[in-house]
């Protein structure tokens, strides 16, 4: 319904951008995203429309296997004053830092991780699960599965209880690649099947892309064990 080359235009393109990236459809979001990163450049900007955009480019561009091209988007996404409420402020700090550590930028990642912790309050529970997040995919990348483990398992507990959690990333599936790490894939697959199960019931398998490959081993060992539900998720990598 929006007249062409107009905030409302941009805001109807962002948010389908979203929605194609939910149902894997990577090709098809990337384009419209770009779109409208091209429109939201030459209508100047608006504070409040087109604030995902350098997070939805960084997801797409990182699935794509294009790093420079995510890097700049991260960059950006780092630097966009928030205008938005505190949860939409999580999300893009979240986004910025894990981001960053699958572009290998681990220093970076942890400030981001250091500025969610100061944001973290209980009477908002997603801002918790995504700065535990960050935390336990830092502690896995790292090494650390003493720490990572901990994290992970109070981040699974909240992912549990709060339905929109996984548009950050599933703590659950960096929980079951943990469990592969430990020669565990028995607990591996029980703590990945809910959530790979529940995406594709949903067809929504491109959440898997929040997690980005650190998650690979984990898909594999579904299509092993039931490879139903994983193969449109793979062929997103």
């Amino acid at each position: 319904l929006s007249a062409h080359d107009t905030a409302w235009d941009l805001g109807a393109q962002e948010l389908g951008t979203w929605s194609l990236l939910w149902r894997g459809q990577t090709g098809e979001a990337l384009a419209r995203a770009k779109a409208a990163e091209d429109l939201r450049n030459k209508l100047g900007g608006f504070p409040f429309v087109g604030n995902d955009l350098p997070l939805l480019l960084s997801v797409l561009y990182l699935a794509e296997g294009n790093l420079d091209a995510a890097a700049k988007a991260v960059n950006k996404l780092i630097q966009c004053p928030e205008k938005a409420g505190r949860s939409r402020m999580m999300l893009h700090v979240h986004a910025a830092g894990r981001a960053l550590v699958f572009l290998g930028r681990y220093e970076e990642a942890l400030v981001m991780q250091q500025r969610l912790e100061a944001l973290s309050d209980d009477k908002f529970p997603l801002t918790n699960y995504l700065s535990n997040h960050l935390k336990g995919l830092l502690a896995l990348v790292d090494g650390d599965k003493v720490v990572a483990t901990d994290i992970l398992q109070k981040a699974s507990e909240l992912e549990v209880q709060l339905p929109m959690a996984h548009v950050g990333g599933s703590a659950r599936l960096l929980l079951a690649r943990l469990f592969l790490e430990q020669g565990n894939p028995d607990g591996a697959f029980t703590a990945a099947y809910p959530v790979l199960n529940e995406w594709i019931n949903a067809s929504t398998p491109g959440y898997v892309l929040f997690d980005g490959p650190v998650i690979l081993p984990v898909l594999k060992l579904a299509a092993k064990r039931n490879a139903a539900i994983v193969k449109q998720m793979l062929n997103l990598f």
